[in-house]
């Protein structure tokens, strides 16, 4: 068995914030990780992210680029780009499938930090204006919007406390 098929410590599946910050912390307590992300992160349209201590205001990329400059520093993480197809239990631990590997990898621990995705409505011209005029989220993009008209989207009972939320960055 080559190294790159021996037993993980952890595998996290997932690229963005928050599964480089749990290698970060798990490569400093010397656990041996594999960080499997498919670089298709959420966020790759944002001119740039809010909300990130010490980053705001930064754009999604840079911090990326930082964060796995940090992580460099600890020899037992590594990150590969690959998409994860399968995960299963397997004597006390799990076997993760990825993309372009013939064996499965082993790891006592599986963390997914995968993030979500966004499933935009049928509607022309939406996905053109996705992050640069139509936005999801008030608390990365309020800033930016307030005091300008703004509006919901919505058809369900939801869309009344999003109406209400936006009021503390417009009218």
């Amino acid at each position: 068995m080559s190294d790159d098929h021996k037993l993980w410590e952890a595998i996290i599946v997932g690229g963005g914030p928050a599964a480089l910050s749990a290698a970060l912390v798990l490569g400093g307590a010397r656990k041996r990780v594999l960080v499997l992300e498919d670089q298709k992160p959420r966020n790759l349209r944002a001119h740039h992210s809010h909300n990130f201590l010490t980053r705001d205001k930064t754009p999604p990329q840079e911090i990326l680029r930082l964060a796995r400059a940090e992580i460099s520093a600890y020899s037992t993480v590594q990150l590969r780009t690959q998409h994860v197809t399968e995960i299963l239990p397997f004597e006390g631990a799990f076997r993760v499938f990825a993309e372009g590997d013939d064996e499965p990898l082993i790891a006592k621990k599986v963390l997914l930090a995968t993030g979500i995705e966004d499933v935009l409505p049928s509607i022309s011209g939406i996905d053109e204006l996705w992050t640069r005029g139509i936005h999801h989220c008030p608390y990365c993009y309020g800033w930016e919007l307030q005091d300008q008209p703004l509006g919901i989207l919505g058809a369900d009972e939801n869309a009344v406390q999003h109406v209400l939320l936006l009021t503390g960055w417009s009218r």
